[in-house]
């Protein structure tokens, strides 16, 4: 039986506001995670009822982190957006 706690929402770029495709979206200190489709967007689905932490992660980009609160039978939007690492060439 599943907790039908679902979380759904949308990765953008700072720089441009352009949807991310593949960035990894997981439940920090879990095994539960995804990754955003082509157009950006994700969903999790019977998360564990509490509080976490969201965290969204791809290549060329800074992490980000959100707390969450899981009730059940909630359904939760968060949408992330996510600055560009500068690398250094230095």
């Amino acid at each position: 039986d599943g907790t039908d706690a679902n979380i759904f929402g949308d990765v953008k770029s700072a720089a441009d506001g352009k949807h991310i495709p593949f960035v990894t979206v997981f439940v920090e200190g879990t095994s539960i995670g995804t990754t955003t489709d082509e157009t950006g967007h994700y969903m999790l689905i019977d998360l564990p009822i509490g509080t976490h932490t969201l965290v969204a992660k791809s290549m060329g980009y800074k992490l980000a982190k959100k707390k969450i609160t899981i009730t059940l039978k909630q359904v939760l939007e968060v949408n992330f957006v996510l600055e560009e690492e500068i690398i250094s060439t230095a």
